[in-house]
């Protein structure tokens, strides 16, 4: 059902900018929920992963990989 989501609705209403700006959000817990998500979406589906990539994704994922501080 997720994966249907992302590919109609998240799509429809442009909410890729918003899911992309709570990756670098201050907050860990929506850091690690927006990848999460966006994970999810792109999995097994490359007209998604394409769509992901296009819209920028990349920099704040690797971003995400040299955080000093994670949390899990």
């Amino acid at each position: 059902l997720l994966l249907w989501w992302c590919h109609t609705d998240l799509h429809k209403i442009g909410g890729l900018p918003t899911l992309l700006s709570l990756l670098s959000s201050p907050h860990p817990s929506l850091r690690w929920r927006a990848a999460e998500i966006a994970a999810t979406c792109m999995a097994n589906n490359p007209p998604v992963q394409r769509w992901f990539m296009e819209g920028g994704a990349l920099p704040p994922l690797l971003a995400l990989l040299a955080d000093s501080h994670p949390v899990v």
